[in-house]
């Protein structure tokens, strides 16, 4: 079944060719009744009886319209055809179809009845303009939305208007929806060169070369899409059938055509939208390392929202516009080389830390599963070979986000990647540092290797450093607990770690504010806080049989003991049992004074 657009939103009006005669049925005769619409109308008694309804308002409406009557005329006649776009096509169920014909006859009715009683009130006259403009703009953008479905309506719709908006639309409808776009190359040309001067020289002076230079093409409309903006809604058969289109919805960043992008709705059931969502959502909760700032401005998320709104339509409706056209890491070759897909989202930013290696395996695994399901979705509607469905889900789900871009020093990924070339013992072998200089500020080596823990011997006999802290002054010893690594934190002290060190308070960490990606509010961390919080009973026995203090406090006043309970700044420790947790509770006591 063929997707409705938004009509609520739309509130295109039922209009009517006369005004009725019978009494218990429409205000129209059913004898002639020509369209699915008309025949539907006449079959259900209640669409007859809001028709009857309709043609009575409409007519009381032009009874006291005065100056607007031809306006009202036109937007009436108009919104007929409309109608027959929204609710009227071949192919819907006969019940879809009178619901939504019943509501198109609701939202009329309150349309007509709220102009009645403006002009009865005298209301304002430009008030009343302003409204018929809005209502116009909105059948104007019901033609925009179905021009590929039904170009002989959609065209009528557009040249009974003469906004610029309705130009756009006609030159857009006659050049890509007519049978010889040819013959109508003349009036194309000129319908964008009276857009020009329609918009003025000063507002959007670009659109004066690009009008010059139309090609008669699909690529020459984008610029003139860009400025009818999200005031109209492109046809989602229209993207299938030219992808090249999918450039008017992408926002320039950083540009003022941003604030000017269409809108299309392309869903079809069968999309794997749920799934891609969670990935997508997945992927927002962590940046990256600083690309999107938890108090970012209204801008930047508004552009973010329009991206990911661009990524969702063209995965949708054009993937090998997407695949081919975005900067993705990776994509397809004519060398004959084998094809190298490109970094999952977030990956280079995953060898940064420990902490960002354990979320991006969940990731990772929502990536896998989305990629599936949209090269099946491929394969079903575009009829792709499986090898090139797997290729396009894959660039297209990577496609716009910068996470991409982010590297990580080699020796990181051999770290914690064994399969990672060059090797750790490559590197190692050639001598690469294994101390990160305090300007780098990252993660000490040994911390990351809590996420392999096969790196640390190698490590420790090229002199990596113990004690070692991060930015926040956490040292690996406490990752090793945070993660509840016994075989790394056992390791780490027999290598001589320091138990009893704690983190640097917040007013000492470097760039830490409460918009920062890691806004630390509780500092002077032990390591055994953080095995209260997160680990398993074994490591904690380990900490405190290597000497660790129960008595510090954190720099909110918090012991080892609150961040067991919950009372520290993450909930109580997750993996004890209440066995478990009551011996927990009982060595991480402070002894009483």
């Amino acid at each position: 079944m063929r997707r409705l657009w938004a009509l609520t939103a739309v509130l295109l009006p039922l209009s009517v060719a006369s005004v009725g005669k019978a009494t218990d049925g429409p205000s129209f005769d059913c004898a002639k009744a020509a369209s699915p619409i008309e025949q539907r109308i006449c079959a259900d008694p209640d669409l007859a009886a809001r028709d009857r309804q309709m043609a009575d308002a409409y007519k009381r409406l032009l009874n006291i319209s005065g100056p607007w009557h031809d306006r009202l005329v036109l937007n009436q006649r108009m919104w007929l055809k409309a109608l027959q776009l929204s609710c009227g096509l071949g192919d819907m169920d006969p019940a879809v179809m009178s619901a939504c014909v019943g509501t198109a006859h609701q939202n009329r009715l309150e349309t007509l009845t709220q102009w009645m009683e403006g002009l009865r009130g005298g209301q304002d006259a430009a008030k009343i303009d302003e409204d018929l403009a809005a209502q116009d703009d909105k059948i104007i953008n019901a033609a925009f939305s179905e021009m590929a479905e039904s170009p002989a309506t959609a065209t009528a719709i557009l040249r009974a208007y003469h906004t610029p908006s309705a130009k756009i639309g006609l030159a857009t409808a006659l050049r890509l929806t007519s049978r010889n776009p040819a013959v109508h190359a003349a009036e194309v040309r000129r319908l964008l060169r009276e857009v020009v001067v329609d918009f003025g020289k000063d507002a959007f002076p670009y659109l004066r070369e690009d009008a010059e230079k139309d090609q008669g093409d699909a690529k020459s409309l984008i610029p003139f899409l860009h400025v009818a903006g999200n005031d109209i809604n492109l046809s989602c058969r229209l993207l299938y059938q030219h992808p090249e289109l999918m450039r008017a919805l992408s926002p320039e960043i950083y540009t003022a055509e941003a604030r000017y992008t269409p809108i299309a709705t392309c869903e079809e059931s069968d999309f794997p939208s749920t799934s891609i969502a969670k990935f997508q959502e997945l992927v927002g909760a962590h940046d990256g390392g600083g690309f999107s700032m938890p108090c970012g401005g209204s801008e930047g998320t508004r552009l973010d929202a329009l991206m990911t709104a661009f990524n969702s339509r063209a995965m949708t409706a054009a993937p090998q516009y997407l695949a081919l056209n975005v900067s993705a890491g990776g994509g397809e070759v004519d060398d004959g080389r084998a094809w190298q897909p490109p970094p999952v989202p977030l990956e280079a930013w995953s060898y940064l830390s420990a902490w960002n290696r354990t979320k991006f395996q969940v990731i990772r695994a929502q990536f896998q599963t989305a990629t599936r399901e949209v090269a099946a979705y491929y394969q079903r509607h575009f009829n792709m070979p499986a090898e090139q469905a797997r290729r396009y889900a894959y660039i297209n789900l990577s496609a716009g986000y910068g996470w991409a871009y982010v590297s990580a020093p080699d020796i990181n990924v051999a770290i914690m990647d064994a399969n990672a070339q060059p090797s750790l013992a490559d590197l190692l072998a050639k001598g690469e540092p294994v101390e990160v200089p305090a300007e780098q500020k990252g993660e000490p080596l040994l911390s990351l290797a809590v996420a392999r823990p096969a790196a640390i011997a190698p490590l420790l006999a090229a002199h990596a450093p113990v004690n070692a802290v991060n930015p926040m002054g956490k040292t690996p010893l406490m990752t090793a607990a945070q993660f509840n690594s016994l075989e790394a934190l056992s390791t780490f002290i027999q290598a001589g770690a320091e138990v009893n060190t704690q983190s640097l308070a917040p007013d000492k960490i470097a760039d830490n504010y409460e918009c920062a990606a890691y806004h630390i509010t509780h500092g002077q961390r032990t390591a055994l806080m953080y095995a209260a919080a997160n680990a398993g009973l074994p490591v904690i026995q380990a900490l405190l049989a290597a000497g660790a203090d129960t008595r510090p406090r954190d720099s909110q006043g918090a012991t080892a003991l609150d961040y067991l309970e919950g009372r520290g700044p993450v909930p109580a420790n997750p993996v004890l049992t209440a066995e478990e947790r009551e011996t927990a509770r009982r060595l991480l006591t402070p002894p009483a004074h």
